[in-house]
């Protein structure tokens, strides 16, 4: 193969080389002697051999070098690189775009949160300058909401980084329960709207706060949508949760769209307190946990939390 690729680098060289020797020849035969015309033959096939010696070692040089360049990555096909660096860009401007949704997606659901908080201090400032009896509860209740949203505004920021923030270790659903329980009693007293749980001895395995925020936003969503004097049963069947209220429900053509941030469907237009964020985040928080969270409604609504692990 070597001596192929040198004939076909030497190849017009040799024949030059050749012509000339012949000529070289027949001029010493016919205006000399025989004898004489060896000498320019013998010369000029020394000087052959070492030409192509000389060629040889240049373009065995040159192969070396690019069999180096190929173990270097360098595509030999221009073709295939100019198409793996379009993949590349192409995935590039794609992350770009993705990272640019998720900011505009961000900066809405603030804007959001920003309007929730300002109309809960209006009524704050309303109630305070009010003689009216029921003054006292409608800032607390106020007050709750506007701890609810600065909670979800914290918890949403907490996303970006939320490898940075999660410890998942076996824990008690009671446990975790029990806990999202007494820090909302508030909440229940204030609406009158008041759990009835029934569990099984269950273990787990989740990050207990984000876990915790998670079913309050559940649990949130619940109460808002009943009626004063209405109860939530709380349940569970092995590892899945149920969260069962008999609010105004979500109706049939809306059940799509639920998860998608500041989506309110058509009972929730009803509810001044709507704002489309509690079960966006709350899908976002489960994604992030590897649990499955489903939502149906029938004579009110169910959401159910699964904490088993997909096999």
């Amino acid at each position: 193969m070597f001596l192929h690729r040198l004939w076909q680098d030497s190849k017009w060289f040799i024949l030059l080389y050749f012509a000339n020797t012949a000529l070289l020849t027949l001029y010493f035969y016919l205006y000399g002697t025989f004898h004489e015309a060896w000498y320019p033959f013998v010369l000029s096939s020394f000087l052959l051999v070492i030409a192509l010696v000389i060629r040889a070692i240049k373009l065995l040089q040159f192969e070396q070098d690019v069999a180096s360049a190929k173990a270097g990555m360098i595509v030999e096909n221009p073709q295939l690189a100019i198409q793996a660096l379009q993949e590349v860009h192409h995935k590039y401007r794609n992350d770009l775009n993705q990272q640019s949704l998720q900011t505009e997606e961000q900066l809405a659901i603030l804007s959001q949160w920003i309007h929730n908080l300002k109309v809960s201090v209006n009524v704050i400032q309303l109630a305070s300058d009010s003689q009216n009896p029921q003054a006292k509860e409608d800032i607390i209740r106020e007050n709750g909401q506007m701890a609810h949203n600065l909670e979800q505004c914290l918890q949403m920021l907490r996303l970006a980084d939320f490898a940075q923030d999660y410890v998942a270790k076996q824990t008690s659903l009671q446990t975790v329960l029990d806990a999202v329980l007494k820090e909302n009693k508030t909440l229940f007293i204030y609406e009158g709207v008041f759990p009835k749980v029934s569990l099984t001895e269950e273990v787990i395995y989740t990050d207990e706060k984000w876990c915790k925020f998670l079913i309050t936003q559940l649990l949130t969503n619940a109460v808002k949508y009943s009626e004063k004097g209405q109860t939530i049963t709380i349940y569970n069947e092995g590892k899945r949760l149920y969260i069962k209220d008999k609010g105004i429900g979500i109706s049939k053509e809306d059940l799509p769209r639920i998860f998608e941030p500041f989506f309110t469907g058509h009972n929730g237009r009803r509810h001044h307190n709507s704002s489309g964020i509690g079960l966006f985040l709350a899908k976002q928080i489960a994604d992030k946990l590897h649990h499955q969270l489903h939502i149906t409604s029938e004579n009110g609504t169910i959401a159910m939390l699964s904490f088993e692990i997909e096999r």
